[in-house]
């Protein structure tokens, strides 16, 4: 395996590419690399930062119950009728609106929304431990935009140093069994503020001495644009962002993208506390995003071709966009100035 030397903050980019659906050559070539990293003498793992309380004891802040669990599937799941929340599954994705309300679901439907319940919830958490009991090698190399399998060793090596992004489920559609032990469902989900839809496969698996449903890997979808989302027009050319749009009156916005260069950009939406700069993005020394760059959604846009991205439920305020993308001297777009603004009123 080639020790290419890359920075581990663009590790820590490609993680949160995850899902992009467009996994790019220098993609591999950073998870090459970065696993060569960890690998050799573990230079990205490192102690998790622990969060001291604000009451002046220093006492460290509660951690809050986890619902990164392994679901119990159902013992069958053709014509089975269940509460979501009944299951032990349920159980562990029970501060979730849809737990919450314990709607009656075939067996299938509430085995596979528990389980994607369970693997956002890992994904949220940081728990590395329990979401490569929850998916495959081919699955967690799909996480690095790779399709290099990535093992469940090499991952936790991996994931320990990277940004913790909140994930949650909006919906789990067209639940079938392809099979005795496979099944697949549309599952359509937020990562930050972006909104995802996939085809999930699964297949059942003894996990935890249980019989559980393993997530085995994603084929992007077509996501839904609300009716209600402001909608913007943007052109990638020269370098440069140009918008239809940048002021914008919904929280559910819709950018449809246009590349004309020759070379692949992507729109990598943050919003910056007050008294962050763009630049921090490129003089944070860490692997995970600086102090006051919050993640909103991200999308890659090849050369000559044309992309989509929607946001939703962001709050009134200025967002930034970036292209982090390395250009051919390996120097990311943005520090040749490529960025934009946009606000929502």
């Amino acid at each position: 395996m080639k020790n290419d030397t890359i920075p581990a903050r663009q590790l820590r980019h490609d993680h949160e590419l995850a899902h992009a659906g467009t996994f790019r050559p220098w993609r591999q070539r950073i998870l090459t690399g970065a696993l060569a990293l960890a690998l050799a003498g573990g230079v990205l793992t490192g102690a998790p930062v622990l969060v001291a309380a604000q009451d002046g004891t220093g006492a460290a802040t509660p951690t809050p119950p986890s619902n990164c669990v392994v679901p119990v599937a159902s013992a069958s799941d053709v014509s089975e009728t269940s509460a979501i929340a009944a299951t032990p599954a349920g159980t562990a994705v029970a501060a979730t609106p849809a737990a919450a309300s314990q709607v009656a679901v075939s067996g299938l439907q509430g085995d596979l929304t528990a389980t994607a319940k369970a693997i956002t919830s890992c994904l949220s958490e940081g728990n590395a431990e329990g979401l490569v009991k929850l998916t495959s090698d081919t699955f967690r190399g799909q996480l690095f935009g790779s399709d290099e399998p990535i093992s469940a060793s090499d991952y936790i090596a991996l994931s320990e140093s990277l940004t913790k992004i909140p994930y949650s489920v909006l919906a789990v559609a067209d639940a079938t069994n392809s099979g005795k032990d496979s099944a697949a469902a549309t599952v359509t989900y937020t990562i930050g503020k972006q909104v995802r839809t996939g085809e999930w496969s699964f297949t059942r698996a003894e996990v935890d001495g249980h019989a559980a449903w393993v997530l085995e890997s994603e084929t992007p979808a077509a996501v839904e644009v609300p009716a209600t989302a402001a909608k913007a027009d943007v052109t990638i050319k020269g370098n440069a962002f140009t918008l239809s749009n940048a002021k914008l009156t919904s929280g559910d916005v819709a950018f449809s993208v246009k590349n004309e260069d020759k070379e692949d950009h992507e729109m990598f939406v943050v919003q910056l506390s007050s008294g962050t700069k763009v630049d921090a993005l490129l003089t944070n020394p860490g692997p995970g995003l600086p102090k006051g760059v919050t993640f909103i959604g991200q999308v890659t846009v090849p050369a000559s071709g044309e992309g989509e991205l929607v946001l939703t439920g962001l709050g009134k305020g200025t967002y930034t966009i970036v292209d982090l993308l390395p250009d051919e001297e390996g120097t990311p777009h943005l520090a040749g100035g490529m960025s934009t603004t946009f606000t929502v009123e």
